[in-house]
């Protein structure tokens, strides 16, 4: 829409300009005297114009930046609360597991039953589980990535993997022969694939593996990291950079990511220093734009808010297990 105070101002300019041009024609003998005062008129008013926008502008310009300073200050006001949390909401299921892993290790055994081998029921309700952790926490990185203007669309994948004894291998893969069975005792244990989120099994269900492939835990340098090294998270968004320090038996890893963020499902005793592992959850991407996607401060939080509670889930499970033990007897 038009400002209408600059067409009074053009209008009044028009008038004053032929009422001084008349008055010159009317009074000949003054002509040039009036033609010079309409002259200087119109050049006073055109600078005095010209001035006034000029400072007009650099006000609004000031204005603008001053906008944009207070907005990238309330972003990050915003984004420091969201990461807090975070942080919060993880450090609170954090030590609800806490509670029930040392519940369990001082009342019911020290050796808790990390066997991925469920019977039908028990393997039914995990699926269950991990069909809404893995959909809540594609989610929840998918609407993260985006606030922070990374959009992924659907490039995000959710994987769960646990750990295996050698032992219990035969009873889960099924038919394993003699050969194989060597092989596999050569580890005490293994991890495998237990489940992906439903939007990447269902697109990659001839790609990526689930329950089919067993995978040694030292040919794996994110497995190495968390389950050997024992440390809280493992990250990278470009795998491809790393070369051969990046291990991974896995011969097609790279056709279905690049970038990477692994934490661990598992129990941490502070007091004795012994770890209960349990398995690993991850979450990995193509991400072609070379986003740096994954961090250990956010997406840790994110990711580790999820692999408590399936730490919990586990350990009522093991939990029940006892219970059903004790019933039978």
């Amino acid at each position: 829409m038009r400002n209408i105070k600059w067409d009074i101002i053009s209008c009044i300019a028009s008038v004053l300009g032929l009422l001084l041009s008349s008055l010159a024609l009317g009074f000949s003998h003054y002509a040039g005297t009036l033609l010079l005062v309409r002259d200087m008129l119109i050049f006073i008013g055109l600078f005095s114009l010209t001035m006034f926008l000029l400072i007009k502008n650099k006000m609004n310009v000031i204005k603008i930046a001053e906008y944009e300073k207070d907005k990238q200050i309330y972003l990050k006001n915003i984004y420091s609360f969201i990461s807090d949390q975070f942080k919060y909401s993880h450090n609170a299921i954090h030590e609800l597991r806490n509670y029930g892993f040392l519940y369990y290790i001082k009342y019911i055994s020290d050796n808790i039953n990390m066997s991925f081998n469920f019977k039908k029921e028990d393997r039914s309700n995990f699926e269950k589980y991990c069909h809404v952790i893995t959909m809540q926490l594609r989610w929840t990185l998918q609407s993260y990535f985006e606030k922070k203007g990374m959009p992924l669309n659907e490039d995000i994948a959710i994987t769960i993997k646990m750990i295996i004894p050698s032992k219990d291998v035969a009873v889960l893969l099924g038919t394993v022969n003699s050969e194989q069975l060597v092989k596999i005792s050569d580890r005490d244990y293994w991890i495998i694939t237990a489940y992906r989120d439903p939007i990447t099994f269902e697109k990659y269900k001839n790609e990526r593996d689930v329950g089919k492939v067993l995978y040694d835990i030292k040919s794996n340098t994110a497995f190495n990291h968390i389950l050997l090294a024992n440390n809280s998270c493992y990250f990278c968004n470009d795998l491809q950079a790393l070369g051969v320090i990046y291990m991974n038996k896995n011969p097609n890893w790279g056709e279905q990511y690049n970038s990477v963020i692994v934490v661990p499902i598992r129990y941490y005793d502070k007091d004795t220093g012994k770890h209960y592992p349990f398995g690993i959850l991850a979450a990995d991407s193509k991400n072609p734009q070379g986003y740096q996607l994954f961090d250990e401060k956010d997406c840790k939080n994110i990711l580790a808010h999820s692999a408590d509670m399936l730490a919990m889930y586990l350990l009522n499970t093991a939990w029940s297990k006892i219970s059903r033990g004790s019933d039978n007897e």
